[in-house]
């Protein structure tokens, strides 16, 4: 079926965020496409001769539109890839790149239990204040499973492990589960 999902959020200082998404299943892929934008309240400029300020004000905001697809390669592996235009704008600069996103999942077919890797931010370098940048690339490694009952059942503890693996920061490790209650109440 065809899904949209959308939110806006006032947020600190004046700042605002949005995100919009929409995917459809096709008979053989799901295809999707998504579209997020922040936008800070104008921020006063300041110079190394006017510390206080110049009075003059500065707009700032980052803007992201990309499309999915993902497909079952079999009953047991489905692979997705996401590829996105990516801008950031601090008043007349703009530095845009493209960043592609690619993940598999794999159920292992020991009980519930699935892996799931992931590649993010993988794009070019850019010239940033007379410097060469890149996004921050990350590699993900996961695994879940239900430690009691089933997944969409009545009652189920789903309990999920993580590592993620920078190119410019130490490895992360993320571990946690959740709990649903006749299906009623997570924790």
């Amino acid at each position: 079926k065809r899904e949209f999902v959308g939110s806006y959020t006032s947020w600190l200082a004046g700042s605002y965020f949005g995100s919009f998404a929409i995917a459809t299943n096709l008979e053989w892929a799901t295809i999707g496409a998504s579209f997020l934008y922040f936008r800070t309240a104008d921020i006063e400029e300041t110079t190394v001769n006017a510390p206080q300020g110049t009075g003059r004000k500065v707009p700032a905001g980052d803007l992201a539109i990309g499309v999915a697809l993902a497909t079952k390669v079999t009953d047991k592996l489905s692979v997705a890839g996401h590829v996105r235009f990516v801008q950031e704008t601090l008043d007349s600069k703009k530095i845009s790149t493209v960043s592609i996103d690619f993940g598999t999942l794999f159920w292992t077919g020991f009980k519930s239990s699935r892996l799931t890797m992931a590649l993010k931010n993988l794009g070019g370098d850019r010239e940033v204040v007379y410097k060469r940048a890149r996004l921050p690339l990350t590699f993900h490694l996961a695994g879940a499973m239900e430690a009691y009952g089933k997944l969409g059942g009545l009652s189920s503890l789903t309990l999920a492990v993580e590592q993620i693996f920078y190119t410019d920061y130490a490895a992360r490790y993320h571990v946690g589960g959740e709990f649903w209650y006749h299906n009623t109440l997570a924790l």
